[in-house]
């Protein structure tokens, strides 16, 4: 029963939270989003400060003074410096050495002294970014001499703040609604970097034009910082639906530059909270205790704002069952109101004292109603090895010739094009250090930096041939193989390949070739050869060679490809050779320049073989003039041992005068 609702929700609460001290009249809990760590303070820290973090390495606890209530409480990157705010207006800083707290501290007001802090951000070891109602500064922290330094300033009217440790970039909200928006870059230690101003659009009802801080968030997305801004439209919308909206601003990688990019369209109304799970956007609904799953990661020109719906129908979050001491284990409640959550998929109860982090299930969600096309295009964009393996079953599952219901070819085409896109890029990539790569084996936009759209996974042809093609013949045997659908498959996987100018390689070349030859579809095999669908290539031209018996023309396909590859030559006679024909053999040596290099033995006794005296005669008089041109004289040397030709020569032609009967020592 269990395993039948889990297969329900593919959104699930990570099985090993982190657990502290529940929020009550003792205690108070604080939450640092740059280091992940939970800090909760007993009685003002006279009876201790416990932090909790995601590793050993950031937990810890220690004792301080109690000198009024915290505001807010953080360690520095290193963990030896210890800020707290327990003020509006100046922050207080305490060396920390092992559980040992520095019982001397160092405070810092801003230089504006009727300024208010909203917060501050430890930028790196040594470096603050503290934020005030009229601007910010960047702050060097020097430990060793219990001091600080003012770097940096930019003065403005703050009303609120939001930033990202990842990118190293806070958002000022700027003018009379907070819909200026000046990003500032900390990202260079010691230097605060203005980037473009933007505008974002009016979030609406119920806060009546004024945009507050609780309705927006910052992601990364895809490689881009993203603002994320909750919008309640003040009417019902043209396509008649009044539901609240999230519009994304993505401040662009290499120009810095922020725009709207995509509108995420929540069909419902209500109090939302967003987390960010491998480039996914989850949105949660309290009031109906659902999560919405958004995808942004869709081809986009650059340009045009994209208006994207929920990936599947709304879904909740995979029951969860905690335990707390003293009490029997229980099912804590969803979509709580005491649930605060953080960037990136960070959920916290500071009543019950739990830290989660949101995941998400792939094996539950593939099972859901979702096209093909578009679930391939899912599982690419997703960077979990689980993302791979599932990502080949269900291209396994699509192309396997046994199944009874069989996958639209249209279908099976679409996705054999989304998975070649990425294919191409990365080719485009390997070969661009190289100048020499063979025209039109490029795309034009290659060297374009790419900065919208995701970073795909690569699924190129050793991993199709390994994972799904080479289970083709082994089906076979199977009642339900169906041999011409699976020449389909292949046939549309080599369409793709040749649309996007991918050189097929070997394995696929005899693939197709033992299945054409299984289902007596040769002739469509020499269409493909002769339309350079295949690639040439010494191994396919063997395989054309074997097929000689049931298709004649075979022969002809293979020597022309052997010619084309220009370093075959030796194979080209050879096979001539073993066709018997010999003089055939002779003039192609001829018009290459080997026949200098051509063995007299061999080809005598290949003649002789023929019982043909004519021919015999003509390949013996071709090696007699290159002797008298090489060396001076029609006899051969004793190192060709080709006596015994000299005496059958001799023998089938008596009254010539002109046979040497001896042979030379050069």
């Amino acid at each position: 029963m269990e395993k039948t609702k889990e297969k329900q929700h593919f959104i699930y609460l990570s099985k090993n939270p982190v657990k502290f001290a529940p929020v009550s009249k003792v205690n108070n809990a604080f939450f640092d989003d740059s280091n992940k760590q939970v800090f909760t303070v007993r009685s003002g820290g006279v009876t201790g400060v416990q932090v909790q973090g995601p590793t050993e390495e950031l937990c810890q606890s220690f004792r301080m003074a109690d000198k009024g209530p915290v505001v807010s409480i953080k360690l520095s990157p290193k963990q030896n410096v210890l800020a707290v705010q327990r003020s509006n207006f100046q922050l207080e800083f305490m060396n920390l050495k092992g559980k040992e707290l520095d019982e001397v501290e160092y405070v810092h007001g801003s230089k504006n002294t009727s300024a208010n802090i909203h917060g501050f951000i430890w930028t790196n070891s040594d470096e603050l970014l503290l934020v005030t109602d009229q601007g910010i500064e960047l702050i060097q922290v020097i430990p060793e001499k219990r001091s600080l330094k003012v770097l940096k300033s930019i003065s403005n009217n703050i009303n609120w703040f939001v930033s990202c440790p990842v990118s190293s970039i806070v958002f000022l909200a700027l003018g009379p609604a907070s819909t200026n928006m000046l990003p500032i870059s900390y990202a260079q230690s010691g230097s605060l970097t203005k980037l473009p101003k933007f505008q974002v659009d009016p979030p609406g009802t119920p806060t009546k034009g004024k945009l507050l801080e609780k309705y927006v968030t910052v992601a990364i997305l895809y490689g881009n910082t993203s603002l994320l801004v909750l919008h309640h439209p003040t009417q019902v919308s043209s396509h008649g639906s009044s539901s609240s909206q999230i519009v994304i601003y993505t401040v662009h990688r290499v120009l810095q530059t922020t725009r709207k990019t995509h509108i995420l369209h929540l069909q419902c109304s209500g109090f939302f909270a967003i987390s960010t799970v491998d480039n996914l956007i989850l949105v949660h609904h309290q009031g109906s205790s659902s999560t919405l799953l958004f995808d942004i990661g869709g081809d986009s020109d650059g340009s045009d704002i994209m208006n994207v719906m929920p990936l599947v129908h709304p879904t909740s979050i995979r029951p969860c069952t905690i335990s707390l001491p003293g009490q029997e284990p229980f099912q804590c409640q969803l979509y709580s109101a005491n649930w605060v959550v953080f960037q990136p998929n960070i959920i916290i109860d500071a009543v019950l004292g739990f830290l989660w982090y949101v995941e998400i299930d792939l094996n539950v969600l593939i099972n859901m109603d979702i096209p093909t096309e578009r679930l391939v295009d899912f599982l690419l964009k997703r960077t979990s090895d689980k993302a791979l393996l599932l990502l080949l079953c269900v291209l396994e599952k699509i192309t396997d010739p046994c199944n009874k219901t069989k996958t639209d070819l249209k279908v099976i085409s679409q996705v054999f094009d989304l998975i070649n896109a990425p294919y191409r890029k990365q080719l485009n990539r390997l070969a661009q250090p190289h100048i020499a790569t063979p025209a039109g084996q490029l795309s034009s936009h290659q060297t374009l930096p790419q900065d919208f759209g995701p970073e795909k996974l690569v699924i190129d042809q050793g991993i199709m041939y390994s994972y799904v093609f080479s289970k083709f013949p082994e089906k076979k045997c199977l009642d339900t193989y169906d041999g011409e659908f699976g020449i389909k498959v292949i046939l549309e996987y080599l369409r793709s390949l040749n649309d996007y100018h991918i050189p097929v390689q070997e394995l696929n070349d005899l693939l197709i070739t033992c299945l054409l030859q299984e289902k007596h579809g040769l002739s469509r095999l020499h269409y493909l050869l002769q339309y350079r669908v295949l690639a040439d290539s010494k191994p396919l031209a063997c395989t054309l060679l074997s097929l000689e018996n049931i298709y004649p023309p075979a022969l002809q396909l293979s020597l022309d490809m052997l010619k084309r590859l220009g370093n075959a030559d030796d194979e080209i006679m050879e096979i001539l050779l073993h066709k018997q024909l010999i003089l055939p053999t002779i003039r192609f040596a001829r018009n290459v320049g080997l026949s200098d290099q051509l063995s007299a033995r061999k080809f005598l006794e290949a003649a002789q073989a023929t019982n043909n005296d004519t021919l015999f005669y003509s390949v013996y008089n071709f090696f007699e003039q290159r002797n008298q041109r090489l060396r001076g004289t029609t006899s051969f040397s004793e190192s060709a041992l080709c006596h015994s030709f000299v005496e059958h020569m001799k023998n089938l032609f008596p009254a010539d005068k002109k046979i040497e009967c001896k042979t030379t020592k050069n």
